[in-house]
């Protein structure tokens, strides 16, 4: 019964072929799939029991072809009426029932219907559209069989899919992929496409994450640095006043950070929506990326206070240790107004407060 159930469950087209010349009891046939209702509730795992189910009735000469599709046919509404709503063709097949008298072997007819059942089966709609996600339904559907776990697998599938998010969201908030080490985009688990991406490589800092390059953790003045040389406006520090340099660079980090916290939104969002968001597992992944998102932005909110060297303003994280830094050479790249310390082959050192 666990095998019939477990094909029923997963299969968008069942085949059921049989000698009925031995035994046509179509009740004491299909007892092990009218006994599956009783096991999983279809009704609780709607991502299951998709398929139709065509009867093979083998070794059928032709001129008892029409007389066997009605006999049966008569049987299967005979079934239908005895156990009503709760009868197997509608609860594991939604229905949908095909009868095929199959020819003898020696028939010219017996090759041709393979080509007919090909049709049938094309026709069905894609259940499993991605090989990933299939694998994992798989593996839980018969992880809760052997268990003889016998509720709703959607409840398992959210769990697991709850795990795999919270495994990565790290990576996915400091990096903007899967897997940094090899450049793996976020995709949505069930059809394996990519979410588009327009954070660029841009590498955030978050507590406990390591660099792939080099196993190191990551450095917050590291981080920032980077930020700083895909910043538009990073060379452009003399031609305005400090103030306005640093409310631009602030805009800036805001701006990155913002796109790469939406990016991993939507890609939760798209990994979550077919579960329920009452779902505690569901819930507890968001809890978390708020916690994550409320950490990161922290990260990238400049000190602003007046460096330790000179008069400009303190370009590190907001409360980091040790010295303030512009992180500037404190040399004086224009021409100022202490132009006689100017020349064309040294760049004097800034010694303004």
């Amino acid at each position: 019964m666990l095998l019939v159930l477990l094909n029923t469950a997963i299969s968008n087209f069942v085949l059921f072929r049989n000698n009925f010349a031995l035994s046509r009891n179509i009740a004491d046939l299909f007892a092990s799939f009218q006994s599956c209702i009783s096991v999983l509730d279809p009704a609780s795992n709607p991502k299951l029991f998709q398929s139709r189910l065509e009867i093979i009735i083998k070794d059928v000469i032709a001129s008892d072809t029409e007389e066997m599709v009605k006999e049966f046919s008569l049987k299967f509404d005979r079934i239908v009426k005895e156990e009503g709503a709760d009868n197997f063709i509608t609860k594991l097949h939604k229905g949908h029932l095909g009868i095929i008298p199959w020819p003898v072997i020696e028939s010219s007819l017996f090759y041709k219907l393979f080509n007919s059942l090909r049709k049938r089966f094309m026709r069905q709609p894609v259940t499993h559209p991605h090989g990933g996600a299939f694998l994992v339904l798989l593996k839980t559907l018969m992880a809760k069989l052997k268990a003889n776990d016998w509720g709703a697998l959607d409840q398992n599938l959210a769990a697991q899919r709850a795990q795999y998010l919270l495994s990565i969201i790290d990576d996915a908030l400091c990096f903007g992929l899967s897997e940094p080490s090899s450049g793996e985009q976020l995709k949505n688990c069930d059809n394996d496409q990519p979410i588009p991406n327009n954070s660029g490589e841009d590498i955030f800092f978050l507590q406990d994450v390591k660099n792939p390059s080099d196993g190191k953790l990551l450095d917050i003045d590291i981080c920032l640095a980077g930020l700083r040389t895909h910043w538009s406006e990073h060379l452009r520090r003399y031609r305005m006043t400090e103030q306005e340099y640093v409310q631009s660079y602030q805009n800036h980090l805001e701006s990155v950070s913002t796109t790469r916290v939406n990016l991993v939104h939507e890609w939760l969002k798209v990994n979550t929506s077919r579960f329920p968001a009452s779902n505690a597992d569901i819930g507890n992944v968001f809890r978390v990326y708020e916690e994550k998102v409320k950490e990161l932005k922290l990260m990238v909110v400049p000190c602003m206070i007046t460096c330790s060297s000179c008069g400009l303003l303190c370009l590190r994280q907001k409360y980091h240790n040790g010295n303030h830094d512009c992180m500037t050479n404190h040399k004086c790249h224009t021409v100022c107004e202490f132009a006689d310390d100017h020349s064309e082959e040294e760049i004097p050192p800034c010694d303004m407060p």
